[in-house]
């Protein structure tokens, strides 16, 4: 027995409506349409479900016992539908995020508050480890996505790079605010706040200013670019940092200004490149580029 759901919407639609002209009326469907259906779905059954006389038309005992079942079937293939288009649209599902922590801190935190304004029934996890951790994460499989600092290539996962001019960021009452744009000899004798040893920022920095022929003066060294930005507000000197962190508006008194010559930070998002990203996560890949465009070339 193959009973089908158009057969339970007919006999839904003749127990609530009374009758095969009112019943086909609500399903938008002529009457022997709907008379077919029904002899169909008794023939299934084996059993009568509505009596015929006199021009009456009236459920059977049967069809009392089998309209809870009915009405059960109905609700579960709505769901069903209602679900399918949530998956349609990507508005459920769960994207699990793994990030290294200067983009967890400061980047990921406005991506996702944007991206919950329009799939807040998504859920959205985040595991912040080392750049290295992240990409075993998204191989694994333990991640969708990943946001790490350039990596070397893995032929297991496909990346997204994004390459960031860097600025340099000062306090707003630093006489260097005036300018329009930062050099190296802008900076001869100020102490500049580095990353970290052996940074590709502080790399790209000691050339510029070789090149300058200007001492580069870096007696205090950071891990994060948020901290950089900290010691910044706190006085201890000036720093070159990535634009998203160089340009955000905390209000903490800091400021920042296009540093010359041209400092690049790279991040890349990483995936697993044989697996399909769900709709929700395509969706996220979507939002997260709008955002980097912003500081981006």
């Amino acid at each position: 027995m193959h009973l089908k759901l158009r057969q339970l919407e007919v006999f839904q639609a003749l127990l609530e409506e009374g009758s095969v002209s009112k019943a086909a009326a609500r399903l938008n469907l002529s009457q022997p349409a709907v008379s077919v259906a029904l002899s169909n779905m008794e023939s299934e059954l084996g059993f009568t479900l509505f009596e015929r006389r006199n021009g009456a038309f009236a459920p059977t005992p049967e069809a009392g016992l089998l309209q809870q079942d009915a009405e059960m079937a109905l609700l579960a293939a709505g769901r069903a539908e209602s679900r399918a288009q949530q998956i349609r649209e990507g508005s459920i599902g769960t994207v699990r995020l793994a990030s290294y922590g200067a983009a967890a801190i400061q980047l990921l935190p406005d991506v996702i508050a944007s991206f919950h304004q329009t799939r807040a029934e998504v859920g959205i996890e985040i595991q912040v480890r080392t750049s290295q951790q992240v990409l075993s994460f998204v191989a694994q499989g333990q991640a969708d996505l990943g946001i790490v600092e350039a990596p070397s290539p893995r032929s297991d996962l496909a990346y997204e790079f994004f390459g960031l001019d860097c600025v340099c960021i000062m306090r707003a009452d630093d006489p260097l605010s005036v300018k329009d744009i930062i050099t190296p000899v802008d900076l001869e004798g100020r102490e500049v706040i580095g990353i970290a040893k052996d940074h590709v920022i502080d790399r790209q920095m000691a050339a510029h200013f070789a090149k300058a022929g200007v001492a580069l003066k870096s007696p205090i060294k950071s891990y994060f670019f948020s901290t950089a930005r900290n010691l910044v507000r706190a006085g201890a000197g000036v720093a070159i940092v990535d634009a998203i962190n160089g340009r955000a508006t905390y209000g903490d008194g800091v400021t920042s200004r296009p540093f010359h010559p041209r400092t690049t930070y790279e991040m890349a998002l990483v995936h697993a490149s044989r697996r399909q990203l769900t709709l929700p996560v395509q969706t996220f890949v979507d939002v997260l580029r709008r955002h980097m465009a912003g500081f981006t070339r």
